[in-house]
C-alpha cells in the first residue's frame, strides 16, 4: 500500500502535519469553535487518508472580492493546464482552490438565501462562526480490517457547522422556530444543489444526494415516511428496514425528546444506497439533516468488523472441507448454502436481516466460491502428492502474503465489480 502524510494547509502553507499512514486508513480530525458568549463546541470527522478537503468557513458573510479572487486563481490554473505549463503547480492549485470555491459558494447561497427567509418572515438573524466541507472521496476496501484497495468514489460535501441567532422583530417564538424549520431545509437542499451547479453541463448534467433530497426521492418511490416520536417510536420502530447505526441515532433522538423524519427503507440513486433523515428538536426548530453512511458526520468503524472476519473464514474452511468431502458438485451446492449463511450472519450482526438485496447474496457468494477454490486447491495439492508445488506456494505465501492476498482480493473484487456494472 502506499503511505501518506495528512497536512493542514491555510492559504498554501502548511500548519501542522500527521504521522505517516497507510492509503485508505481512518484519521481523526477536530475542530473547535469557541466563544466569549457561546462557549466552544468540537465538530469530529473520520477522514479516510488520501482524501483532499477543503474547509469552508464562514465568519458571518462571504464577501464577492473573495469569491471573485478564487475564480481568478482557477481560471490562470486552467489556463496553464491547457498551456500544458504544469511547473510550479501545487496540490492547491489543481484541486485546494476547486474544492474551496465550492465549499465557499456554499455558505454564500446559505447567507444570501437566509436573508430573503429572514426578511419575508419578520426576524433579525446573525451568523456566528460556521463551516463546511467539500472533499474528495475514497471507496476502501479492507481484508480483515487492512485497507487493501482504494478508489476514487466522487466528491462529498458535509456542512458540520452552521449557526445563527435568531430574534423575531414582534418577540413571537413561533416566527424564530418557522425560520429555524426553512433555514434547515434550506442548508441540507445547497449540499445537493451547490456541487451540482459546478459539475453539471448541458449535455451531461450532475445529479447529487442530501437528506432533503433523499427523502423527497423516497416519497417518489412510495416508500413511506415516518414521523417518529415518543408516542409512536414502538410501534414504528420495528418496521423500519434500515442500518443499525440509523436505528441507534432515532432511538438516541427520540430518547432527547426529539422528532425523527425518516423513510422506512434505503434508496438507491446513482449507485448511492442510503436514506436521509431528519433530526428536529420540536421547540426550536434547530435539526440535523443526516444521510446514512457518514456524510454529516463521517463513517463510523464497524465494531463487528472482527466478527464477521471470523465468520468468513470459518466458512471458507468449511467449504473447502464440504468440497474435499463430498465432490466437486455436491461441495459446491454446500459451499452456496454456506455463503447464504454468511450473507444473513453479516446482516444479522448489522441490526437488520430485512435489508437483504440480491446484491449482498451475490457479493459473498463470490467471495466465498473463490476462496474456497484457492483453499480447495491448495489442498489438492497436499492430497495429490504435489510436495514441490505445495512447498512453493508455502514459501512464496510466507515471503510475500501482503503482495499475493492483495493480488488475489484485488483482482477478485475488480472482477466482481465489472459483474455488477454489466448486469
Amino acid at each position: 500500500m502506499i503511505n501518506v502524510k495528512p497536512e493542514l494547509r491555510i492559504d498554501g502553507q502548511v500548519v501542522a502535519t500527521g504521522e505517516i499512514t497507510g492509503l485508505g486508513d481512518t484519521n481523526i480530525f477536530n475542530m473547535t469553535f469557541s466563544s466569549p458568549s457561546h462557549g466552544s463546541d468540537q465538530i469530529t470527522n473520520l477522514i479516510d487518508a488520501g482524501v483532499y478537503q477543503a474547509i469552508g468557513l464562514n465568519l458571518g458573510q462571504i464577501s464577492g472580492d473573495q469569491l471573485s479572487s478564487l475564480k481568478a486563481e482557477l481560471e490562470e490554473t486552467k489556463a496553464k493546464l491547457e498551456a500544458r505549463i504544469v511547473g510550479g503547480l501545487t496540490k492547491d492549485d489543481l484541486v485546494g482552490d476547486f474544492l474551496n470555491t465550492i465549499a465557499l459558494t456554499y455558505h454564500a447561497e446559505f447567507n444570501t438565501k437566509n436573508f430573503i427567509t429572514s426578511r419575508s418572515i419578520g426576524v433579525n438573524i446573525a451568523t456566528l462562526p460556521s463551516e463546511t466541507v467539500f472533499s474528495t472521496n475514497l471507496k476502501v476496501l479492507t481484508l480483515f480490517g487492512i485497507p487493501r484497495y482504494a478508489s476514487s468514489s466522487g466528491y462529498a460535501m458535509d456542512a458540520d457547522r452552521l449557526v445563527n441567532v435568531v430574534i423575531a422583530k414582534d418577540g413571537k417564538d413561533e416566527k424564530e422556530t418557522a425560520f429555524m424549520l426553512r433555514s434547515g431545509t434550506t442548508s441540507s437542499a445547497l449540499e445537493h444543489q451547490v456541487p451540482e451547479q459546478f459539475f453539471s453541463t448541458t449535455d451531461s448534467p450532475v445529479e447529487g444526494i442530501s437528506a432533503v433530497k433523499a427523502l423527497q426521492l423516497a416519497n417518489e418511490f412510495k416508500i413511506p415516511i415516518y414521523k417518529i416520536t415518543h408516542q409512536n417510536f414502538t410501534s414504528v420502530m420495528p418496521q423500519l428496514q434500515l442500518d443499525k447505526q440509523v436505528k441507534d441515532d432515532i432511538q438516541n433522538a427520540v430518547n432527547s425528546g426529539k422528532e425523527v423524519t425518516v423513510s422506512k427503507t434505503n434508496i438507491n440513486f446513482n449507485g448511492w444506497n442510503g436514506c436521509g433523515y431528519i433530526i428536529l428538536n420540536p421547540e426550536t426548530g434547530a435539526a440535523g439533516y443526516l444521510l446514512s453512511g457518514g456524510i454529516n458526520g463521517g463513517l463510523e468503524e464497524d465494531p463487528n468488523a472482527s466478527r464477521k472476519d471470523a465468520i468468513f473464514f470459518v466458512s471458507i474452511m468449511a467449504s473447502v472441507v464440504s468440497i474435499l468431502v463430498f465432490g466437486p458438485l455436491l461441495g459446491l451446492f454446500v459451499t452456496l448454502l454456506i455463503a447464504a449463511a454468511v450473507t444473513a450472519a453479516v446482516k444479522y450482526l448489522d441490526g437488520d436481516l430485512s435489508s437483504i438485496t440480491p446484491k449482498d447474496v451475490l457479493k459473498y457468494v463470490a467471495d466465498v466460491v473463490v476462496w474456497t477454490a484457492i483453499g480447495a486447491g491448495i489442498a489438492a495439492l497436499a492430497i495429490s502428492g504435489a510436495p514441490f508445488l505445495l512447498v512453493l506456494l508455502t514459501i512464496l505465501l510466507l515471503l510475500f502474503p501482503v503482495a499475493i492476498l492483495d493480488y488475489i482480493f484485488i483482482n477478485t473484487f475488480l472482477i466482481y465489480k465489472r459483474y455488477l456494472e454489466y448486469v
